[in-house]
């Protein structure tokens, strides 16, 4: 809006944060928007946890068979729905790999 960069115009430069310059598109960095929950199985049960955007784990994708397929609305809503329901309490079946 005009008031936002009225404000930013008032700041010294110094103040004033601003996205580095890169030439080689190999080298740009993109993070997720909000908070990201990693979603996973341990012992067959499905678990959530927080992680940060920043986490090792992001920089890099490796594609394999089920990339697309648990990337899906469905698999999403199904992963959540068994993680919350075990962080509630409820008890997974008795693991056997």
């Amino acid at each position: 809006t005009k008031d936002d960069e009225e404000r930013l115009a008032a700041k010294p430069r110094s103040a004033q944060v601003e996205p580095p310059e890169v030439t080689d598109e190999a080298k740009v960095t993109l993070y997720p928007p909000g908070r990201l929950a990693h979603l996973y199985r341990h012992c067959g049960v499905c678990r959530a946890a927080w992680v940060s955007r920043e986490h090792q784990a992001l920089h890099r994708i490796d594609p394999d068979r089920g990339l697309l397929s648990g990337h899906k609305g469905d698999a999403y809503r199904a992963a959540l729905q068994e993680a919350l329901s075990r962080a509630r309490g409820a008890k997974p079946p008795v693991w056997r790999p």
